[in-house]
């Protein structure tokens, strides 16, 4: 069987695809390397970061923030069990329900609850993770959609007049009347 000939982007030598090269576009990881460089803007390579959907820990990602375990190991382990049904929640999702639970599943800023109201619940930082806040489920309060992002990485005052005098810290971070710990 011949060979096909291809013709490199970048530097215009003709090649012969072959598993080294992984590519009809490229003579050489050299050439894609140079490509890649010119054609993708920095802006788009900007790292991030994230918390691993399996074991919860934080990791630094690049190309776009686009991963979701922070190692072979988690994906791995995530892969294998979605394989074999096993269904298993993340410590973000299992927090992010305890956050909700705690707060009788109602915005605590506007009342509304998804039940009754269908607006969609968020977890929002009372202390913008921007100006130090930690992810802690004392920083952490449930808010409807339309407040937490009216309400974006400010810092609220109850002393400034910027939310009403009922909502300050204290109340905020209390249960709800006839709500009980969640344990977790």
């Amino acid at each position: 069987m011949a060979k096909r000939t291809y013709q490199c982007k970048v530097c215009g030598k003709p090649f012969h695809y072959t598993d080294h090269n992984a590519s009809y576009s490229y003579c050489s990881d050299t050439c894609k390397a140079a490509w890649l460089a010119i054609h993708n803007p920095p802006s788009l390579n900007v790292a991030a970061t994230k918390q691993c959907e399996r074991c919860g820990k934080e990791f630094e990602t690049e190309h776009r923030g686009w991963k979701r375990f922070c190692s072979t190991v988690c994906q791995q382990k995530n892969t294998y069990e979605k394989t074999k049904g096993i269904i298993r929640t993340s410590p973000y999702y299992q927090r992010r329900f305890s956050i909700l639970a705690r707060d009788g599943f109602r915005c605590r800023y506007c009342g509304r609850s998804a039940q009754e109201d269908g607006v969609k619940l968020q977890v929002d930082h009372i202390m913008p993770k921007e100006k130090g806040g930690a992810d802690e489920p004392a920083n952490l309060i449930t808010a409807c959609q339309e407040c937490n992002t009216g309400k974006s990485n400010l810092l609220l005052l109850a002393k400034a007049g910027q939310i009403p005098s009922y909502l300050t810290i204290e109340s905020l971070t209390k249960l709800p009347e006839g709500t009980t710990r969640q344990p977790g």
